[in-house]
């Protein structure tokens, strides 16, 4: 398994107050509705749009709108904001339709990408080969995992190996569960105890878990975990150097659909070329997850 470095989580601690003045400049859109938004037909990239989505006048996005800072639902139950957001409004630009927001679990929106019920899934998906066989990604951000716990429990994790043993808590669907399966396989390799994975439906329910003593650690995307802290009024802390996965997110579409999967490529190159990208990634204070080429699959 490629180990993150650390410098990644530590860079993300230090971005949190920044990403709570990112909170205030993000954009916002409405989760489940796009009438606020218009079609624009003269937009760069209209025209290359599958005739579907030009029909529809939108992009059906699932995603789960608890991870914040990618993309939360707000206390009105209908405004989105997030990272996500703000890039799938830039995309906008270029494509000329907007983003519908759907509240969807993992699991049920992988599968309904698959069922073409929705269109994409641009929210904060890691890439993986395995994944890639299933679905196409247009990637658009560096991706790494890390560890949460409560502030008095940090120094009992100094490497990996000190979760062994250890009630783990984990968004299933997600690739953080997998990632912590791997990690309780090298547990018992070296002969230790496996680690005690709690499949849970939502980052929020770890947290919960921690505060009541019911997980040990949890496993959280680098940039979601670094936001937590940011909110938890001290109840929880990022493991310092303690990161598993090297990898990207992107967002993932029906192999079938590779009309809009080149659409989507070239908008976010457009956007990275031109520096809306970059403004984006500036205001949430997460420039070190910029990447500077999108690719289909990673390249692979």
């Amino acid at each position: 398994m490629n180990l993150k470095r650390g410098a990644l989580a530590a860079c993300l601690v230090g971005s949190a107050v920044l990403m709570l003045t990112g909170c205030a400049q993000g954009s916002d859109a409405e989760g489940g509705s796009s009438d606020a938004a218009t079609v624009n037909t003269e937009a760069p990239l209209y025209a290359k749009l599958p005739d579907r989505i030009k029909e529809a006048g939108k992009i059906v996005n699932a995603g789960d709108l608890t991870y914040a800072p990618f993309e939360w639902l707000q206390e009105d139950g209908k405004t989105v904001k997030g990272i996500d957001v703000d890039i799938a409004s830039a995309l906008s630009e270029q494509i000329g339709v907007p983003f519908d927001w759907q509240d969807v679990k993992t699991e049920a929106a992988l599968s309904g990408i698959q069922s073409k019920r929705y269109d994409a899934l641009l929210a904060s998906m890691t890439y993986t080969d395995e994944r890639a066989e299933v679905y196409d990604y247009v990637t658009y951000l560096k991706a790494a995992s890390g560890f949460i716990t409560s502030p008095d429990r940090v120094g009992e994790f100094t490497s990996l190996d000190d979760l062994c043993g250890k009630k783990i808590a984990g968004t299933r669907g997600t690739i953080q569960v997998t990632q912590v399966e791997e990690l309780s396989a090298d547990c018992v390799a070296k002969g230790k105890q496996a680690i005690d994975i709690q499949m849970l439906d939502s980052d929020q329910a770890g947290i919960l878990q921690i505060r009541q003593g019911g997980v040990d650690a949890s496993v959280i995307l680098g940039a979601v975990g670094s936001y937590a802290v940011s909110q938890s009024e001290g109840a929880v802390e990022l493991i310092p150097g303690l990161t598993v996965g090297d990898s990207v997110y992107g967002i993932m579409l029906n192999k079938a659909d590779a009309e809009l999967r080149d659409v989507l490529l070239e908008a976010m190159n457009a956007i990275i070329a031109d520096g809306s990208y970059g403004k984006i990634l500036d205001e949430w204070g997460v420039s070190d997850l910029a990447l500077d080429e999108s690719l289909i699959n990673n390249g692979r």
